[in-house]
């Protein structure tokens, strides 16, 4: 596999480092944290079309921070 100059002399001074015992280990460590990445930006992605999925369908909620707070005292006041 060749790899573009740029990032050669950093994959040697990972390797020169002993972090990783090969060029190999490297390549693999940051594709494995990109695959990471991108599993984690798709799983967003499929959470905030659920919210917007939720707010065309009329699922939403126009109450402020203040009224959630003032309504779970109300509720705990209640129950104790």
């Amino acid at each position: 596999m060749q790899i573009p100059s740029e990032w050669e002399d950093y994959v040697a001074e990972q390797v020169k480092s002993g972090r990783f015992a090969s060029a190999d280990e490297v390549i693999a460590d940051a594709l494995g944290l990109q695959r990471d990445d991108y599993r984690k930006l798709e799983a967003l992605r499929r959470e905030i079309q659920k919210g917007i999925d939720s707010a065309e369908a009329g699922d939403v909620s126009y109450a402020t921070a203040d009224d959630i707070i003032a309504k779970v005292k109300a509720r705990m006041k209640k129950s104790a």
